[in-house]
């Protein structure tokens, strides 16, 4: 449903402004399965997320998704020398302390928000 959604806007969006929304390539079928295994392992890293809040309480998901932020940091910058900006910092070292607490706090919203959004898109 919400792929469909994604086109229509993104048609209705092509054919009210051609000049600004312009498709670069065709589509390639050769380049979709070269991509398929990454978009099947990506759907597969959701379910797990979602599986995962069975077990465990969000606030430790949101470490562990923190945690995994900075790790892909790490190996970046220590396997492939990537420079980490002082933007990308600043957000690990604000994500890191303050998510924990304000997620057990909003917890409830989020379940609610979450609800309201199914109920919209199914």
């Amino acid at each position: 449903m919400q792929n469909s959604v994604a086109l229509v806007c993104l048609f209705a969006a092509k054919s009210a402004l051609p000049d600004v929304v312009k498709f670069s390539k065709r589509f390639n079928s050769d380049v979709a399965m070269d991509w398929l295994p990454v978009n099947m392992l990506f759907c597969a890293m959701l379910m797990t997320g979602f599986l995962s809040l069975k077990a465990l309480a969000v606030p430790m998901v949101t470490i562990f998704k923190n945690l995994t932020n900075v790790v892909i940091l790490t190996g970046d910058w220590y396997f492939h020398g990537a420079s980490i900006s002082r933007g990308c910092d600043d957000a690990v070292h604000t994500c890191m302390p303050l998510n924990p607490p304000l997620s057990t706090t909003l917890e409830r919203a989020r379940v609610y928000a979450v609800a309201i959004g199914c109920m919209f898109w199914t």
